[in-house]
């Protein structure tokens, strides 16, 4: 007696899995790609472009060799004021320029995987280039390269069609494996590029995501954020003591993210590298209160590279907070011509025109709390400026500059000028521990005279269980690898002070103008 083999449960939800197109799903792993994965770098990159339908505003753009097709790819990047929005055009630019490539190429059912190769391989390119692909060069590349590649192919799709005519052969049923394949391999590839972009680029997406974070202004979760984050860059570094500053944390968490940082891929207009100078210098500037330096930066940058609706945001803020409401009011009407920005133009516009309510606006009243009380050269301070000018304009009755000024005392260890500050918190019934854990520092290193030191013996106690792990080897010389002190010491000032914020490998290639760093 025969019997009939039924298919398991399991062989028909494969056989229901198989049967979805693979197109269809390769588009919603573009969508969660270009969403979910890169969403925050596109967006960054959106702030670094600019566009409008006004040729005159586009006239520099235009000029360029493809500068069409440039102007095309920012208004489709402009997209990503709603990252979700953004992310499904390009990933339906993504898709159906795959399935043209698999028509034009004339590629078999079985190989249909291999139509997607195109855009792995540019995704791939976007993630190895990394904050390259935007800051120093044509943002309007990143949408304008697969529009070309789209148009080019729709193109070609008819000629060749007519030109190669193949005989039609009777339809065969699919392999499993073919349809497995063109399932599977798209997915892999893109699996293969995240964590290629997580282990050989992860400044980027940090940095991006620490950009979007203060563009919504949420300080807590940015200080959050680059305290959980594995690595090290200068750019994070610097939002993260923006946070701090705008959260009153600067000294209690300044030295909880390391700064050691890594190898930064950025290569500037003279083909240089650099760390990421211009990403973060005229923000941190303007958070600080030299606003006038801000200013100056943008301005300088606007000429070199064209109009950036980041920086042209941040010269309306500047503009306001100088009182030049008609300047304001003129940056605000060419970022009317920018779509998606209506939200900040009727913001600043209200700010430009009725200045009286600046006290009423947390960012501004903040910052202008902030601004120096006296003018000297730039040159007279050591750069960054945001860094140096706090060490000048310390102020004891300003609880907020105070905090500035040692903090930026303590990150460029500079200990006399620590220690000329230093007097005032041993006033107080306490201080931060950070101020005592550099006042034990300095008794180690018998800088402190005849103080009494016996309010100081908790952290010098703590400072030598830190030699004793270092090691007998001089402290200036030794290494963390592995940064296992790090995690065991996150926030110990000795351990900033003999491993943080070190030129361990100069780079003879990196001008000394364009280090961000000040050791």
């Amino acid at each position: 007696m025969k019997t009939t083999h039924t298919p398991g449960r399991e062989h028909r939800f494969l056989q229901k899995l198989l049967a979805i197109p693979h197109e269809l799903v390769c588009f919603v792993a573009f969508w969660a790609f270009a969403w979910l994965w890169y969403g925050e770098v596109f967006a960054m990159a959106r702030g670094y472009s600019f566009f409008s339908s006004d040729p005159l505003l586009m006239r520099p753009v235009l000029d360029r060799a493809l500068g069409g097709l440039w102007v095309m790819g920012r208004a489709w990047l402009n997209l990503f004021a709603y990252p979700w929005l953004g992310s499904a055009a390009l990933a339906f630019l993504l898709a159906i320029g795959s399935w043209l490539f698999g028509k034009v190429a004339f590629l078999p059912r079985r190989w249909q995987a291999a139509q997607y190769l195109p855009a792995m391989a540019y995704l791939y390119y976007l993630t190895w280039q990394g904050l390259d692909a935007f800051v120093y060069a044509e943002p309007g590349r990143i949408a304008g390269i697969p529009f070309a590649a789209v148009a080019a192919l729709l193109l070609l799709y008819p000629i060749v069609r007519w030109m190669i005519r193949r005989p039609r052969r009777e339809d065969t049923p699919q392999p499993v494996w073919s349809k497995t394949a063109n399932l599977l391999v798209p997915l892999l590839l893109l699996g293969g590029i995240m964590y290629y972009g997580q282990q050989k680029r992860p400044e980027v997406r940090a940095t991006a995501h620490m950009q979007h974070l203060l563009d919504r202004q949420e300080w807590e979760a940015m200080a959050r954020t680059a305290q959980e984050w594995e690595g090290s860059c200068r750019p994070v570094a610097a939002y993260h003591a923006i946070a701090l500053l705008r959260t009153g944390h600067l000294l209690d968490d300044l030295f909880k993210v390391r700064y050691d940082f890594d190898p930064f891929k950025l290569t500037k207009r003279n083909g240089q590298p650099v760390d990421g100078l211009d990403i973060y210098e005229a923000e941190a500037d303007f958070q600080a209160g030299l606003w006038q330096t801000a200013y100056r930066k943008d301005m300088e940058l606007t000429v070199l590279d064209g109009v950036c609706t980041a920086r042209l945001k941040r010269m309306v803020k500047c503009a306001i907070l100088n009182g030049e409401a008609n300047l304001a009011l003129r940056y605000l009407q060419v970022l009317s011509h920018q779509p998606f920005e209506r939200k900040f133009i009727r913001r600043y516009r209200t700010l430009a025109l009725q200045p009286e309510k600046i006290r009423d606006d947390k960012e501004l009243a903040f910052i202008q709390n902030l601004r120096p009380d006296f003018d000297l050269f730039e040159s007279f301070f050591i750069s960054p400026l945001f860094i140096g000018f706090p060490l000048a304009k310390f102020q004891a009755e300003n609880p907020v500059r105070r905090e500035m000024s040692t903090a930026a005392a303590l990150y460029t260890k500079n200990m006399p000028v620590f220690l000329g500050q230093a007097s005032y918190y041993l006033r107080q019934p306490s201080f931060p521990p950070v101020v005592g854990d550099a006042l034990g520092l300095a008794y180690a290193n018998n800088q402190l005279g005849g103080m009494d030191a016996r309010p100081l013996m908790p952290y010098t106690e703590r400072l030598m269980a830190f030699t004793r792990d270092i090691g007998p080897a001089d402290p200036l010389q030794a290494r963390d690898p592995g940064h296992t002190l790090f995690h065991k010491y996150r926030g110990f000032y000795p351990y900033y002070y003999f491993f943080g914020n070190r030129n361990l490998k100069p780079d003879a290639r990196t001008p000394e103008k364009e280090k961000g760093g000040v050791n």
